[in-house]
C-alpha cells in the first residue's frame, strides 16, 4: 500500500492541526505544507512556492533520504518516489496542502501515488471568518509600496466595511469553499471508498480521542496518547505560506475556538445554496 496520505481541503480548515495530530505519532512524518504537486518541475516550485523549500528539507531529514541529486527539471513525483523507496515498510507521510484541491489537474497528479485521502470538512463561515484576515493582509503586504494603494487606502476600508456588514465578503468565501469541496467530492466518488476518509474538524476538536481513533483504523495504525496531546509537536518552523502558525501557539484542542467566528460573520450571511450543499456533504452547521 502507498506510504502517502493526503490532506484535501479548502484553506483555513484545520489541516495544521489535524496534520500536527498525526505527525505526533511514531510512525508518521507530517512536514509543513509541500505544494511540490502542483509544479510540473522542481524548478517551477522552487520559484513559485519557496517557503515549502523548508519543508522538503524536514520530510528529507525526517526520512532519512538524500534528494540532492534531484536536477531542477526533475519532475515533483520523483521525489515521492524517492521518499517511497526510503521509508520503512510502517512509515506514513502526511502531506497536507489545501492548494492542491483548487485544480483537479492536481488531483489527477495525486492519483498516480495511489495515496490513502482524508477529506476535512469544517464550517464554510468558519473557514470564511479565517479566510478573509488573512486575504486583506496578502493584499495590503504585497501593495503597501504603492503610492496609489495609500491614497485609495481609506476607500478600501470602506468598501470592505460595506462588502463585511452586507454580507457580499462572506458570501464569495463560501462560495470558494462550497467550489473547492464539490471538486474534492467529484473527486473521491472516482477513488474506491476504502482510501478516503471524512472527517469534520469540529469532531476532531471536541471528541479528539473518537475522531483520532477513527482516524488511525482507517490508516491501519494504533491510536497513540501523543495524538490527543499536539502542544509542541508542530515543526518548528511553520509560518505562513506553509501552514497556520498560530497552531504553535495554542495549548491543544480548544473547544471555544470553535464557534469564535460567529462573533465575526453572522449565520444569516451562509448563501442558501451553500447551506444546501454544506448538508448534503454533512458539514456540522
Amino acid at each position: 500500500m502507498s506510504p502517502f496520505v493526503f490532506v484535501l481541503s479548502p484553506e483555513r480548515s484545520g489541516s495544521t492541526l489535524l496534520s500536527v495530530v498525526l505527525g505526533a505519532h511514531s510512525r508518521v512524518i507530517a512536514p509543513p505544507e509541500l505544494h511540490l504537486l502542483r509544479f510540473s518541475t522542481l524548478s517551477g516550485w522552487r520559484t513559485g512556492w519557496p517557503p515549502a523549500q523548508t519543508s522538503l528539507e524536514y520530510l528529507a531529514r525526517e526520512s532519512r533520504c538524500d534528494l540532492s541529486d534531484l536536477g531542477d527539471d526533475s519532475p515533483p513525483l520523483a521525489v515521492y518516489e524517492r521518499i517511497a523507496a526510503a521509508l520503512p515498510p510502517d512509515k506514513l507521510v502526511v502531506d497536507k496542502t489545501p492548494a492542491y484541491a483548487r485544480e483537479t489537474s492536481t488531483l489527477e497528479r495525486l492519483e498516480t501515488l495511489s495515496p490513502r485521502y482524508v477529506w476535512l470538512i469544517r464550517h464554510p463561515l468558519a473557514v470564511a471568518a479565517s479566510r478573509l484576515p488573512r486575504t486583506r493582509r496578502r493584499r495590503s503586504a504585497r501593495n503597501q509600496e504603492s503610492w496609489s494603494y495609500r491614497l485609495k487606502y481609506p476607500a478600501f476600508v470602506a468598501r470592505e466595511w460595506w462588502r463585511d456588514r452586507t454580507g457580499e465578503n462572506a458570501r464569495q468565501q463560501c462560495e470558494y469553499w462550497m467550489d473547492v469541496h464539490t471538486r474534492i467530492r467529484g473527486f473521491l466518488a472516482e477513488v474506491e471508498p476504502a482510501r478516503h476518509h471524512l472527517l469534520h474538524y469540529e469532531d476532531l476538536v471536541r471528541e479528539p480521542r473518537a475522531t483520532a481513533s477513527a482516524l488511525a483504523r482507517f490508516l491501519k495504525l494504533e491510536l497513540e496518547e501523543a495524538m490527543l496531546d499536539p502542544r509542541g509537536q508542530a515543526p518548528a518552523d511553520l509560518r505562513w505560506g506553509i501552514g497556520d502558525e498560530k497552531v504553535l501557539q495554542h495549548s491543544g484542542f480548544e473547544v471555544n475556538q470553535i464557534d469564535a467566528w460567529r462573533a465575526r460573520v453572522p449565520e444569516r450571511h451562509l448563501p442558501d445554496a451553500v447551506r444546501r450543499f454544506a448538508t448534503d456533504i454533512g458539514a456540522r452547521l
